[in-house]
C-alpha cells in the first residue's frame, strides 16, 4: 500500500475514534480527507469501508436522511460488486441502526436480520453478538412503543 493509501486508512480509522470522543468536526475532516484521496477503482474495499464510516459520522451528526441515503447507496454497491460482498453485513448493520434512529423499526429489523444471517454464515461470534444486540434494541423499542 502506498503512503497515501496508508494515510487514508489511518484517517478513516481515526475518524471513528473522534466520533467516540464526540469530536464530530474532526471526524468529518478525516473522513473527507480519506474520501478525497481514495479512488474506488484503486482500492474499492478501503473506499467502501471509509464510506460506511462516513455514514456513521452522518448518523452521529443526526443527519439521518443524508446518512440513510448514503448508506443505502453503499449497501447497493456491496450487493452489486463481488469485491465488496464481504462488507455487506457491515453496511446493512449500519443502515439498520440509522433506520432505528429514524424510528423505522420494521426497516431496521429487516436490515439487521439480513446482516445477522450474513454474519452467522461468516461465523464471527463478536459480529453476531453485535447484531443480536441491535436486534434486541429494536425489539425493546417496539415493545415500549406498543405498551
Amino acid at each position: 500500500m502506498a503512503d497515501t493509501g496508508k494515510a487514508t486508512v489511518i484517517a478513516s480509522e481515526t475518524a471513528m475514534l473522534f466520533v467516540m470522543l464526540g469530536e464530530l468536526d474532526r471526524a468529518q475532516r478525516l473522513i473527507d480527507f480519506a474520501l478525497e484521496r481514495q479512488a474506488p477503482e484503486v482500492d474499492p474495499r478501503a473506499r467502501a469501508i471509509t464510506e460506511i464510516r462516513a455514514g456513521q459520522v452522518l448518523q452521529t451528526q443526526r443527519c439521518l436522511i443524508d446518512a440513510r441515503e448514503h448508506m443505502q447507496a453503499v449497501v447497493q454497491r456491496c450487493r452489486d460488486d463481488v469485491a465488496l460482498a464481504t462488507l455487506l453485513d457491515f453496511a446493512l448493520q449500519h443502515l439498520g441502526k440509522i433506520r432505528f434512529d429514524e424510528g423505522a423499526y420494521a426497516e431496521a429489523q429487516a436490515c439487521l436480520g439480513e446482516a445477522l444471517a450474513l454474519r452467522e454464515r461468516k461465523g464471527n461470534p463478536e459480529l453476531i453478538a453485535s447484531t443480536r444486540q441491535a436486534i434486541n434494541a429494536v425489539y425493546r423499542r417496539c415493545c415500549a412503543d406498543a405498551g
